[in-house]
């Protein structure tokens, strides 16, 4: 997934004729990851489970990552949900750093 991701974001940076930014694919891993498992426990009952990025604070810790956090909530977790597909969300991403 990580290199998918980080290609993805690399391609469309390219075409909208912006920097690649450092960490955003390391954000959609710490995303990804905790969401998954927040639906896999919750599907078990499990319903208080906070995930490992927001319990520890890293995305109000580290540079930029608050922006990115925002970009996750917007436009990654339509993809997550089934409700955008990968480059869409990808592009939307982009488009909004």
């Amino acid at each position: 997934m990580i290199d998918t991701v980080q290609k993805g974001i690399e391609s469309e940076c390219a075409a909208q004729s912006k920097q690649v930014p450092r960490d955003l694919w390391h954000v959609a891993l710490f995303y990804t990851t905790g969401e998954t498992v927040k639906r896999a426990l919750a599907e078990n009952g499990q319903r208080d489970y906070e995930p490992y990025a927001y319990k520890q604070g890293l995305y109000q810790r580290a540079p930029n990552w608050r922006q990115y956090q925002q970009l996750m909530e917007k436009h990654w977790l339509l993809y997550l949900d089934g409700k955008s597909d990968f480059a869409q969300a990808i592009k939307q991403m982009v488009a909004g750093l």
